[in-house]
């Protein structure tokens, strides 16, 4: 299948889950763009793309995204350019606890749809990975912990019944139910260094740079070695070949004038007075 790969155990799982009791939350699997579709041959009743989603819930107003990837769909053509919030957070799967900055942004992606969608009461966030359960459940789950001051197993079993599958990862259950948290410094997403920087000043930066002053190309064309023969002249061997010196060690001037005579020119006739002497 190459890019339009099924993504593992997908057809395992129900595609989407109720609103959680208490919450404007519903969770459910990746929805997957009609070229997934077509090239695994799905039957019609497993077809499950952001169409399929839009009729099946469509108070959805903000879509948050927690796969580690882009290719299952085109974010602005399918949810961007029919009027919904589509929040992307690159979070890695199977069983790793999530960083500190990444929780914090889902926090407030749900928050701003709160307030942006306040007077509207049945506008739903729905959050998705790759089947809808472990990375979906931890950060919803953790949602309700923290923010809404939910008791982990209460938030636990709620988002349970509400999906329809219970989230599998035991690390990740470990961490909902921590009562006191470890102090950690990755609060801020990761930096991409910049490449090494050189130390090249520019001229115009100094006041002492006169813009009339022959710059390095002009100095190149003024420069007599280009012009020994005349204007027009074509170049000559000690111009294109910089280790002449070394290899033959003959005069360079007449050297010159052999080179150009066998390679360039057609032999010109001697002058009159070259023939008289």
């Amino acid at each position: 299948m190459g890019k339009y790969k099924l993504p593992d155990r997908w057809l395992d799982y129900m595609p989407l889950g109720k609103c959680i009791v208490g919450t404007k939350i519903v969770a459910f699997k990746v929805p997957l763009s009609q070229k997934f579709c077509w090239s695994n041959k799905l039957k019609e009743e497993e077809w499950f793309t952001p169409e399929k989603l839009l009729e099946q819930q469509p108070n959805l107003k903000t879509v948050i995204d927690l796969t580690n990837t882009h290719r299952y769909y085109n974010a602005e053509e399918e949810f961007g350019a029919k009027g919904i919030d589509h929040i992307k957070i690159l979070v890695e799967g199977r069983g790793s606890i999530p960083a500190n900055w990444q929780i914090q942004r889902f926090f407030e992606a749900v928050d701003t749809h709160m307030q942006k969608y306040s007077d509207i009461t049945d506008a739903l966030v729905g959050v998705h990975c790759t089947h809808g359960l472990n990375r979906t459940g931890y950060f919803i789950c953790r949602y309700l912990v923290d923010r809404l001051k939910f008791e982990p197993q209460e938030a636990i079993n709620r988002f349970n019944q509400a999906r329809g599958h219970d989230i599998e990862r035991e690390t990740l259950l470990t961490d909902i139910k921590l009562k006191k948290r470890p102090k950690a410094n990755n609060f801020l997403p990761p930096v991409t260094p910049l490449p090494p920087q050189n130390n090249y000043r520019s001229p115009l930066e100094n006041d002492l740079y006169d813009e009339d002053y022959n710059d390095r190309y002009n100095r190149r064309r003024n420069d007599n070695r280009w012009h020994r023969n005349g204007r027009n002249s074509r170049p000559t061997r000690s111009d294109l070949d910089t280790n002449w010196r070394n290899r033959d060690g003959e005069n360079s001037r007449e050297s010159d004038r052999r080179w150009n005579r066998s390679k360039h020119r057609r032999p010109r006739d001697r002058s009159p007075i070259d023939k008289v002497s």
